[in-house]
């Protein structure tokens, strides 16, 4: 089945769509928003175009009678979707869409990653003294350009009066100044600016780049991320409706009148010297009593029916305020979920990565970030709820909607999550099982969502233990920037030559971190283990002086108490049990959470789907080699005294 890719142009605005096995057999183009690409203009419908499969091709046909769609200067309803096609919709209104047709294998979506320089202008086209020459007949020889604005340091994009325009973010633009995340497309080809870099697609199949230096990339190209911020709003529970109180039944207005009645009858009949009249006024008085009795009790009626429909509403209210709350809560949630995954889901993203693998880079709020386990968290809402007065009667739904507040003031069994950025020193302690088991999840999500060429681990570590973490020499986190060398000591020698490096490492730092007024920048993290502390015998540069984090390092040491850990460590992690552990920090209030467990197979499993190809087959062969050689001793074993007959006299030889 053909792929294809559908570019709408309309005004000043630009939409692209992709077909192929995957997409729905039939999708909609109009002005409802629920369309499949949603055309902004008055003068569309809601439904004007729709695209079909029939047998295994694709088919667009327009939906009213008096539109047409132009294919070849020829107007039909209903045309076969093929590459090259320029099509032209005309509505009843007049309105005219452009669609242009392409191989969608003809637009890779692979991204390489270019540096902007800020001293030259680089030019697009498709012309070949370009930087970026875009082999494409619908690009103009030099479409646009990009150069730095050194009086406002930002990036800006032209459009150099090319024939089909420059658009950014699906909008066509003359001029713009480019932000982090923007998505520039010129004729179908995409590219994205982020932070100074051009994230390029297409290279090398129809893009060519000259004159640009290239960021130098992991083992995969990925999407550059754009990170969705959590939603922090303020939600207002009003206060419930004013009800008055019950009408109470007025015994003046029930007795008066009778009483009255009696009155001018007895002083009537008194005056005529007749007392019949008098007689007319029982009934009159019961009849009078009646009515007000039955009057009160309507206006009760009426009462109750009003306190009844209000309360009903503002029930209604409540519960709709309540699914908003918990809207924006599943909001929350689901966000933390996909940035902090659990192990589980981490594995699956080394295994096949997923876009979210080593995404996080300096400058992110959220680098050197990592989970350590589940705990309760403060809901990113702020809730007004009505305050909380003394009153003589209970009002049961304003204590509802002030209890509101408590209870969706917390959000269970999220991700907890610590920064190593600010924490120059982080222990873990208890039972040593645990510690492992606690420490290789924290190295699994800090490597599975950091670049190596962003953060460094180091490792002290016993010799006996070697066994067990055997795997981690192979993880791209522990090689030098050149990977000549692996930064894991299990020996005094190798303990001291790797102190060396870190205390090089700090006194150029901190030097750099003490001469600077404000926040200085490291081109990489590192992150030092210390399993073992016997290895380490050399005091670091700048203890006293607490710099660590300043400097972009983060020293994890591991024991069974927190007496065994640096008095100027702060920052604990301590697991009582195995499903429950203590953070304590010098900063915040401690906090309770399960930990999160990484055994050694998820763990290894972790670094085989990390490795990389020429690493993967460097352990094959060794594994291999290994083999080798226990053959080969079990053949020696057994040839050792191999007895061989020579002039009728027995020979031990030994045979290799």
């Amino acid at each position: 089945m053909d792929c294809f890719v559908l570019h709408f142009y309309h005004q000043q605005k630009m939409d692209y769509l992709y077909l192929d096995h995957k997409s729905k057999d039939e999708l909609c183009i109009g002005q409802n928003s629920s369309s499949d690409i949603v055309l902004s203009s008055y003068g569309f419908r809601d439904k004007e175009l729709c695209i079909t499969k029939e047998d295994e091709q694709w088919y667009l046909e327009a939906f009213a009678d008096e539109a047409n769609l132009i294919v070849n200067d020829e107007q039909v309803k209903k045309c076969r979707i093929e590459n090259d096609q320029h099509i032209t919709f005309v509505n009843i209104h007049k309105e005219e869409l452009i669609i242009v047709v392409g191989d969608s294998r003809k637009y890779d979506k692979t991204y390489k990653r270019y540096e902007l320089p800020v001293d030259n202008t680089v030019e697009f086209g498709n012309s070949s003294s370009c930087h970026i020459n875009i082999l494409d007949k619908h690009v103009s020889k030099s479409h646009c350009l990009i150069y730095f604005d050194n009086e406002r340091n930002v990036y800006v994009l032209e459009d150099n009066q090319s024939q089909n325009g420059t658009y950014v973010n699906n909008n066509l633009i003359d001029k713009r100044d480019l932000q982090d995340g923007d998505e520039i497309f010129i004729a179908g080809y995409l590219m994205m600016f982020v932070r100074g870099q051009l994230h390029v697609t297409n290279v090398e199949n129809g893009v060519t780049i000259q004159g640009l230096e290239s960021v130098t990339s992991s083992y995969f190209e990925k999407k550059p991320r754009l990170n969705e911020p959590i939603p922090s709003r303020q939600i207002k529970v009003d206060d419930p409706p004013k009800i008055g109180d019950r009408p109470e039944l007025n015994k003046l207005s029930v007795f008066l009148p009778p009483i009255a009645i009696i009155i001018v009858m007895t002083l009537a009949s008194t005056v005529r010297g007749s007392y019949m009249m008098l007689m007319y006024s029982v009934p009159m008085s019961i009849i009078s009593m009646i009515v007000a009795v039955a009057n009160h009790r309507n206006n009760c009626l009426k009462h109750d029916e009003k306190v009844e429909m209000l309360q009903n509403k503002y029930t209604d209210y409540l519960e709709a305020v309540c699914a908003e709350i918990s809207q924006a809560q599943n909001v929350h949630r689901s966000l933390l979920a996909y940035d902090y995954p659990e192990l589980e889901e981490t594995l699956v993203m080394t295994k096949l990565k997923d876009k979210r693998l080593w995404n996080r880079i300096k400058g992110d709020d959220d680098f050197k970030q990592v989970r350590i386990g589940r705990t309760r968290v403060q809901t990113r809402l702020e809730l007004k709820v009505p305050e909380q007065k003394f009153e003589l009667k209970d009002d049961e739904h304003k204590q509802r909607a002030i209890a509101i507040e408590k209870d969706y003031a917390y959000l269970d069994d999220m991700p907890h999550i610590i920064d190593l950025k600010t924490c120059g020193r982080l222990g873990i302690v208890g039972e040593r099982v645990s510690v492992k088991n606690h420490l290789r999840s924290v190295l699994t999500n800090l490597a599975t969502t950091h670049d190596y060429h962003l953060v460094k681990m180091m490792f002290f570590m016993s010799d006996s233990e070697l066994m067990e973490w055997r795997k981690i020499r192979w993880m791209p986190h522990v090689f030098s920037a050149d990977r000549t060398k692996r930064y894991i000591a299990t020996s005094n020698h190798e303990a001291e030559q790797l102190s060396g490096t870190i205390n090089s490492i700090l006194q150029e730092r901190i030097s750099r971190a003490s001469e600077a007024s404000g926040n200085v920048e490291f081109k990489e993290h590192i992150v030092i283990i210390i399993d073992d502390k016997s290895l380490v015998r050399t005091e670091f540069y700048g203890d006293k002086e607490n710099f660590y984090a300043k400097c972009g390092i983060t020293f994890i040491y591991t024991g069974q108490g927190i007496e065994e850990l640096p008095s100027e460590c702060r920052d604990v992690l301590l697991l009582e049990t195995r499903n429950s552990a203590v953070y304590y920090s010098q900063n915040k209030e401690s906090v309770k959470y399960v930990p999160d467990k990484c055994s050694k197979k998820n763990f290894d499993e972790m670094i085989d789907n990390l490795a990389p190809v020429k690493v993967k087959v460097e352990v094959l062969k060794q594994q291999y080699l290994g083999m080798f050689r226990f053959l080969m001793s079990l053949m020696l074993h057994q040839l050792v005294f191999l007895t061989l007959s020579q002039d009728g006299k027995h020979q031990k030889v030994l045979t290799a």
